[in-house]
């Protein structure tokens, strides 16, 4: 498996690398918010760095 990061291109290639980096994708998609959720977050953030 090949998977591309910030900076560089990795080759996972023992189960052990891949199940971790599926198990990041998968923690990942749990935590993301998307539509008025992701607005309110991004809101109270900008309001926490008094950027509102």
């Amino acid at each position: 498996m090949t998977v591309e990061t910030i900076n560089a291109e990795l080759w996972l290639d023992d189960s052990d690398s891949i199940d971790l980096y599926a198990r990041a994708w998968t923690w990942l998609h749990e935590s993301a918010v998307y539509g008025h959720s992701a607005h309110r977050l991004i809101t109270r953030a900008r309001a926490q760095l008094g950027l509102t």
